[in-house]
C-alpha cells in the first residue's frame, strides 16, 4: 500500500504541479483525517479483513456502504436524494449484490474480527465521502485534494510500517502489518517487472485517476447519487472475470445483476 500510494502521489504532483502551494493548518488536519479514513482505514481494513473472513462476507458488508453514505449525506449535508424510492432501490441493489457475491457457494458465517474490519472499512469510506463535500467548498482543485489526502495517508502508513518491522507488528493480525527487511526476499520481489507493472496500475490508475474521477463525480452529481452507482462494481467485476479469466457466469450472478440494475433505476428516478 505504501508503494502504491507513493506512486499515486508522485503522479498527482506531475499532473498538478502548478497547484503546489501552502494550505492552512486546519485544512491540513481535515486532509489528514480524510487520508486516515478514505485510504488507511477503508483500503487497509478491507484487504486485512480477507485474512479472517471469506470474500462473500466482506463484499456483503461493503454493499451497505452506499446506503450508509446516503444516510450520512442526508444527516450532515441535507442531501435531498433520500426518498422512499431511493431507499427501496438501494435495498433491491443490496439483494442483487448479495446474490452475486454468494454465487460462489460460500455461505454467510459471522467471523468477528474479519467482519468488524469490513464494517470499519465501509464506515470509513462513508465518512470520507461526507468530508469530501466539506473540502470541495474550500476552493481546492480535485487533484490537490487527492494529493493532500494521499500524502497524509502515506505518513500514517509509514508509521504502521515502522511498527510492522518489530516483532509485535509481525505477530499482530497474522502478519497483515508485517514488513520484512530480508535482502533476498526484497530483491526477488522488487526486481520483478510484473510486480512493478501491477503496482503502477494500482497506483496510477486504480488510485490517483480513480480517486480524482470519484471526487469530480461527487462534486457534479452529489455524494449520495454517486455512491449508489457503486452497486455496479460487482457487475463490472463479474463481467471482467468472464472476459479475461474465462470464468463462467452463474445464473444467480445474472439474476443479481438484473436486480442491481433495476434497483439503480428505481433509486435514481427523479421526482417532478
Amino acid at each position: 500500500m505504501v508503494i502504491r500510494f507513493v506512486l499515486a502521489w508522485v503522479a498527482l504532483i506531475g499532473l498538478g504541479w502548478r497547484n503546489v502551494g501552502l494550505v492552512r493548518f486546519r485544512h491540513e488536519v481535515l486532509f489528514a483525517v480524510m487520508g486516515l479514513l478514505g485510504v488507511v482505514i477503508c483500503q487497509l481494513f478491507e484487504n486485512a479483513a480477507i485474512y479472517y473472513t471469506n470474500a462473500s462476507n466482506v463484499a456483503l458488508f461493503m454493499s451497505f456502504g452506499p446506503v450508509v453514505t446516503v444516510l450520512l449525506s442526508r444527516i450532515f449535508l441535507h442531501d435531498r436524494f433520500l426518498s422512499c424510492g431511493a431507499v427501496l432501490g438501494c435495498f433491491i441493489s443490496i439483494v442483487g449484490a448479495a446474490m452475486m457475491n454468494g454465487s460462489d457457494g460460500e455461505g454467510f458465517l459471522f467471523r468477528p474480527l474479519g467482519d468488524v474490519l469490513a464494517i470499519g472499512s465501509m464506515l470509513g469510506w462513508g465518512v470520507y465521502s461526507v468530508l469530501l463535500d466539506k473540502v470541495d467548498r474550500l476552493g481546492y482543485s480535485q487533484i490537490v485534494i487527492v494529493r493532500k489526502t494521499f500524502f497524509w495517508a502515506i505518513v500514517i502508513l509509514l508509521i504502521l510500517c515502522t511498527w510492522g518491522i518489530t516483532d509485535s507488528g509481525y505477530c499482530s493480525f497474522d502478519g497483515s502489518f508485517s514488513v520484512t527487511l530480508d535482502r533476498d526476499a526484497n530483491l526477488e520481489r522488487f526486481s520483478s517487472l510484473t510486480n512493478w507493472m501491477n503496482l503502477c496500475f494500482l497506483g496510477i490508475l486504480a488510485s490517483s485517476v480513480s480517486f480524482v474521477l470519484w471526487n469530480v463525480a461527487c462534486k457534479g452529481n452529489g455524494i449520495a447519487r454517486s455512491s449508489v452507482i457503486l452497486y455496479l462494481t460487482p457487475i463490472v467485476g463479474v463481467a471482467f472475470a468472464a472476459l479475461f479469466l474465462g470464468e463462467r457466469l452463474p445464473p444467480m450472478s445474472v439474476c443479481g445483476g438484473i436486480l442491481i440494475i433495476g434497483g439503480l433505476v428505481i433509486a435514481n428516478r427523479r421526482r417532478k
